[in-house]
């Protein structure tokens, strides 16, 4: 190529992590159970360790490079005591154990994670935009 039709313009890209806040619903287990899955598509929370009743600090890490999480609500989670008074109250066995399955399960939630989709498909598009200007920028002399 001749060198006199365009010019080399060399320059650094940094991309950095996009921040991604979490809103947790409550997350718990009863005492003597095991903990629930705390993997999600994007990323994997933890808790400070320990298994009496009582509060643990939740922490969060992502899976990916591109994200940094934040857990802005319901940072905790809690261990309760199994309570047996209200099934004796109960008249019915088999409505007993629906109950207890029902206060045994965590509740996840992934609504956070369709805004992470929608985030990263603007991103992507402001990225190809800035290149794009770029492009133009160097051959505008062209």
């Amino acid at each position: 190529m001749d060198e006199r039709y365009y010019e080399s313009v060399p320059f650094k890209v940094t991309i950095l992590p996009k921040t991604v806040q979490l809103k947790l619903d409550i997350l718990y287990k009863y005492f003597g159970k095991e903990d629930p899955s705390f993997e999600y598509d994007n990323y994997i929370l933890s808790r400070e360790p320990g298994e009496d009743i009582g509060d643990y600090k939740l922490t969060v890490q992502s899976k990916s490079k591109n994200y940094k999480y934040d857990i802005i609500e319901n940072d905790v989670f809690s261990i309760l005591e199994k309570k047996e008074a209200h099934r004796e109250q109960i008249k019915h066995a088999g409505a007993a154990e629906e109950i207890d399955k029902k206060e045994e399960t965590p509740i996840k939630t992934d609504e956070v994670q369709t805004a992470t989709v929608t985030n990263r498909f603007t991103n992507y598009m402001l990225f190809m935009l800035s290149l794009f200007a770029i492009f133009i920028l160097i051959f505008k002399g062209i």
